[in-house]
């Protein structure tokens, strides 16, 4: 972990362990929220999605990817890379990233061996994170990052790639609004 006060850069990447959010939270004031999804059918396709929300809860964009086979855990690191790719997109100083794997997590805060197998998309992760100013990484319950859950299962309807979404999808929308901080509208 590096925490430099001041002018330096700050990074929570290990902030998530033994800690899980039991209710949606909006981020600091200034920052985005990104909520991530991994989903794998039986036949291992798998698909992620996820969202970029503002401190007032305000949906800024979501996201599907179409993946193709891989693992459970393959599926969850790309989500959260594609999560920090997208954000990246909007230029916000400081990123808080949740996702409801550990595993991914803990891939992510560890150092892995030169022959892992899902090594480069850990690396690519990494880089994603150090290139920001600020990041935390946090665990979540599937329950707090629900529309992520959705955007992923419906990811496996998208063409490959990214497809961003701009507006909330009507389908959504009450979940967005049931995640609203108190006093916003």
């Amino acid at each position: 972990m590096e925490q430099i006060v001041g002018d330096q850069l700050k990074h929570q990447i290990f902030q998530f362990a033994g800690n899980q959010e039991i209710s949606w939270t909006p981020p600091p004031q200034g920052a985005i929220r990104i909520d991530v999804d991994g989903s794998v059918w039986n036949d291992q396709h798998a698909a992620c999605g996820g969202l970029i929300r503002n401190s007032d809860g305000d949906w800024v964009v979501g996201f599907q990817k179409n993946i193709g086979t891989c693992s459970v855990t393959e599926a969850e690191l790309v989500a959260i890379r594609t999560g920090l790719e997208v954000g990246k997109l909007y230029n916000h100083p400081m990123v808080v990233l949740y996702s409801d794997s550990m595993d991914a997590l803990n891939l992510i805060a560890r150092e892995c061996v030169a022959d892992h197998p899902l090594r480069t998309i850990i690396t690519d992760i990494r880089e994603l994170i150090f290139a920001r100013e600020e990041i935390e990484l946090h665990h979540a319950s599937r329950d707090t990052i629900r529309c992520a859950d959705y955007l992923a299962k419906e990811g496996h309807e998208q063409a490959f790639g990214v497809k961003l979404i701009a507006d909330v999808p009507e389908r959504y929308a009450d979940l967005i609004l049931q995640d609203k901080p108190c006093g916003f509208s």
